[in-house]
């Protein structure tokens, strides 16, 4: 399941260059989910998983044309977005932890004085990506 907030998330990373990553767990928000295996020029190819589990198959996945997003509950998902979180931030021990019913995210910046950012989120989805976006450069 996706929140509204992820969404609106996601597309901010989106907008800002982030994108998917092999292993990701997208989905049309309807019926059909993809397994994205690997980018295949600008297009990826999935495993396709429709509802009727005879007619899963190798696919184009229509990510830009059908308004696929993440599941953010996807293990697999989340561990793509942490690695993209310490990549972008330097940081090999950047992490999203739970307490009192909300996600916190920490990172810290490598750049000279390190630096640890705490945020309160909903999800641990929400915390890697408001993680993910707070790591663009500010001009």
């Amino acid at each position: 399941m996706t929140t509204d907030t992820e969404r609106g998330l996601w597309r901010e990373c989106l907008a800002a260059g982030y994108g998917w990553a092999a292993g990701m767990l997208a989905t049309d928000g309807i019926s059909v989910s993809y397994r994205l295996v690997y980018d295949e020029g600008g297009y990826w190819r999935a495993w396709a998983n429709y509802p009727d589990p005879h007619t899963d198959s190798l696919c184009r996945a229509p990510l830009d044309e059908s308004g696929c997003v993440p599941v953010f509950t996807d293990p697999a998902t989340l561990g793509c977005l942490l690695g993209m979180v310490r990549e972008a931030w330097g940081d090999s021990g950047a992490h999203a932890l739970p307490y009192g019913g909300m996600w916190w995210s920490c990172y810290a910046h490598a750049g000279g004085v390190s630096r640890t950012h705490w945020g309160r989120h909903k999800t641990e989805g929400e915390a890697l990506l408001r993680a993910l976006l707070a790591a663009l450069p500010t001009e």
